[in-house]
């Protein structure tokens, strides 16, 4: 009889034993689902935030660069109405030269190089007075074709010869009555843009680059990375072959100081 008491006592320590194990068990799986949760709730919220603010920083610079590029689009745009409402006896080189010498004068505090006007009989007018050499055809030019055709013609940056920076040229037609007349043009430095998007680095490390649509890069904090005259980089010579895909999503990769980012 005692030994059947003491067996019974054995098996109702067991089983409460193993009840205290399943119940621990499954408080261990609950604080660990709950911790899960909250890992990966904790952790979505923060990537969305993330995500938020990078694409809030990205629209707010790409709209600072349009507004840029705009005003000294809009400006030249008064050059072209001008030159357009030339009276047939107004229309003489001296007049032009007038026009385009105080136009570019006045841009120079925007980062203006010179103004021009290219007439369709191939005369080039320059702000800063440049002749070209005997033979050159302007008409044959990139700016000039397109402008020919086009309402507006930006070009995609590159090196000036002279000054070894980055430049633009804008151009539009110069018409009267459907007629082309010329092409009215601008050469424009883009270190202004490059300085203000090289300026922005945020608390947490990230920075902003500046790509033309080729895939060069034109602007990088570390100056190694940038298109020279001496050196084309573009982003897959960065390890970055990310950035030739415009994707609107946010993926990870190591950047060129070896860290996720």
């Amino acid at each position: 009889m005692h030994f059947e008491k003491e067996r019974k006592k054995s098996e109702y320590h067991s089983l409460s034993t193993k009840l205290l194990q399943v119940v621990c068990s499954i408080f261990c799986i609950s604080v660990l689902a709950v911790s899960m949760c909250n890992f990966f709730t904790t952790r979505n919220m923060i990537q969305h935030d993330m995500k938020m603010n990078i694409e809030q920083t990205v629209q707010y610079y790409t709209k600072e660069v349009s507004a840029w590029l705009d005003v000294r689009v809009e400006h030249l745009r008064l050059l072209q109405y001008k030159l357009q409402n030339l009276s047939a006896d107004q229309w003489t080189e001296e007049n032009i030269q007038d026009l385009v010498f105080h136009s570019a004068q006045y841009g120079s505090s925007y980062g203006v190089i010179t103004d021009y006007v290219v007439l369709a009989n191939k005369m080039m007018i320059s702000g800063d007075n440049w002749v070209p050499e005997d033979g050159y055809d302007p008409t044959q030019t990139a700016y000039y074709q397109n402008a020919a055709t086009t309402d507006l013609y930006i070009s995609t940056p590159y090196v000036d010869a002279t000054t070894q920076e980055f430049i633009i040229t804008i151009s539009m037609p110069i018409k009267t009555n459907g007629v082309l007349r010329g092409v009215v043009a601008r050469d424009l430095h883009i270190t202004e843009i490059q300085k203000m998007i090289t300026q922005y680095i945020s608390d947490n490390g990230s920075y902003l680059y500046l790509i033309d649509n080729m895939g060069h890069i034109l602007s990088h904090q570390n100056t190694a990375f940038e298109t020279t005259a001496k050196q084309v980089v573009g982003v897959s010579d960065v390890s970055m072959p990310i950035l030739q895909d415009a994707v609107n999503t946010i993926q990870y990769h190591k950047d060129y100081d070896n860290e996720s980012k």
